[in-house]
């Protein structure tokens, strides 16, 4: 699974100013083919916390070495992401939210099937400072 920051923005809120919509150059945060943005592979059904503000790593374009950005500063109240998944090899789902999220997730960002098709998909979502993707 790719999370890509393609589509990652942030946007400050201040309690006395408007919010505002700030883009980035579009990076990807987790690449499961070379192990950026998660300590643990994903197993079904077992949540795993990614640092998606701040400096994180990224994975750019090519065979070159992941480096360090910033990404959303401190100060971001939602992210907008791109979600893809490339060659599939198992049916499996993921659901992408804050860290904080207490419950079982009751719906899906992004479904696929055993050697299906490159799909992708938008999510927006409030921040803490983590996200939590659970694939099961």
């Amino acid at each position: 699974m790719a999370l890509g920051a393609s589509g990652l923005v942030a946007v400050n809120a201040a309690s006395n100013a408007p919010s505002s919509f700030v883009s980035i150059t579009p990076t990807r945060i987790l690449d499961t083919r070379t192990d950026v943005g998660l300590h643990n592979p994903f197993v079904s059904g077992v949540p795993q916390t990614m640092q998606i503000t701040e400096t994180v790593a990224t994975q750019p374009p090519g065979d070159t070495a992941p480096i360090n950005a910033e990404m959303a500063p401190s100060t971001a109240t939602p992210v907008a992401l791109n979600v893809n998944m490339m060659r599939p090899s198992t049916k499996e789902l993921s659901s992408i939210r804050p860290s904080n999220a207490t419950r079982l997730p009751a719906t899906s960002n992004i479904n696929w099937a055993a050697a299906g098709a490159n799909i992708a998909n938008s999510v927006t979502m409030q921040l803490p400072r983590q996200v939590t993707s659970t694939s099961s």
